[in-house]
């Protein structure tokens, strides 16, 4: 029976949505959540900085924790730096985050869509790819925020962040539930929520340790901090 862990990492806290539906699909898996806050925001960085300091971490982390599969739960990350830990690292599988274009651009009845990231994720040419191929048909505007992972963050961490950034709890926000939601249908508009973004990657994570045929090991989740 395998006790590898399943690693997921994230630049801060808003990962956490990520494990919460990943301990839901697999809950005899044994989780290990490492927050890179030391170098949050991550849309601060130059990329060539981010790339090697994301690898240099795996390599770390790898190191220690030996894990069955990792899942990086971070858009920025994932469109910058995949295919470097992919190659860096061939014996561990890596499961991503990226702008959910697809499932967008199959539920779009006008034809538009809008995405809303990071900077450094808008600008990508990972981001342009995934228009290319899932959304050629469709008009993509893509909106880049300088403040939308620290909003995130205080989400996370405090509740709901009004239009003047601040927290207030028990309101609906980034999972577009309630009124919120309600609103959207009434306007004509569909929301991805970041649930169902995580949900969909952590089938694919499901699938791939089923196909791995190894065992279960009793679920165990770790919280870590890289620094």
């Amino acid at each position: 029976m395998s006790e590898r862990p399943v690693l997921l990492f994230d630049s801060g806290v808003g990962g956490l949505t990520v494990l919460r539906e990943a301990r839901v699909l697999m809950p005899d898996r044994r989780f290990i959540y490492v927050a890179d806050d030391a170098g949050f925001p991550y849309g601060d960085w130059e990329e060539a900085a981010l790339r090697a300091r994301i690898v240099e971490l795996f390599s770390r982390l790898i190191a220690e924790h030996d894990p069955e599969i990792a899942v990086i739960a971070c858009n920025t990350a994932s469109t910058l730096v995949l295919a470097d830990l992919r190659a860096a690292f061939p014996d561990t599988p890596f499961v991503g985050t990226v702008p959910a274009i697809k499932p967008a651009a199959e539920r779009t009845r006008s034809g538009l869509v809008s995405v809303l990231a990071t900077p450094g994720t808008v600008k990508r040419q990972y981001t342009r790819d995934l228009i290319h191929e899932w959304a050629a048909k469709c008009h993509v505007r893509l909106v880049g925020s300088v403040r939308l992972a620290a909003l995130a963050e205080t989400y996370m961490r405090e509740g709901f962040v009004d239009g003047g950034g601040r927290a207030c709890r028990n309101r609906p926000m980034l999972h577009g539930g309630g009124r919120q939601a309600h609103g959207y249908r009434r306007a004509g508009l569909h929301a991805l929520s970041l649930s169902r973004q995580s949900h969909a990657q952590d089938r694919a994570v499901a699938g791939r340790l089923d196909r791995s045929g190894r065992g279960h090991s009793p679920p165990r989740p770790v919280a870590a901090r890289a620094g």
